[in-house]
């Protein structure tokens, strides 16, 4: 969770309510749709992420990779 929050710098009820359908990793974004994410002002917007570091982008990679193929989760 702290990776992904710096990652995306998204606040934290926001970070809280994401879905995976939300997190695009191969362009580097994740879609805050106000429909289900908890978003300021209930608007819908991109987040690109931060240049923080490939081993941040690595941990969160390897996290969403975990949940959809070792717990084969769904978008939701």
């Amino acid at each position: 969770m702290v990776a992904f929050t710096l990652l995306t710098g998204a606040r934290d009820s926001a970070v809280a309510s994401f879905k995976l359908k939300h997190v695009d990793l191969s362009d580097q974004k994740v879609f805050q749709d106000a429909r289900d994410v908890r978003t300021k002002n209930s608007k819908s917007f991109n987040t690109f992420f931060f240049p923080v570091g490939d081993e941040v982008f690595q941990i969160v990679a390897a996290w969403v990779r975990f949940l959809r193929e070792d717990l084969m989760w769904g978008d939701d």
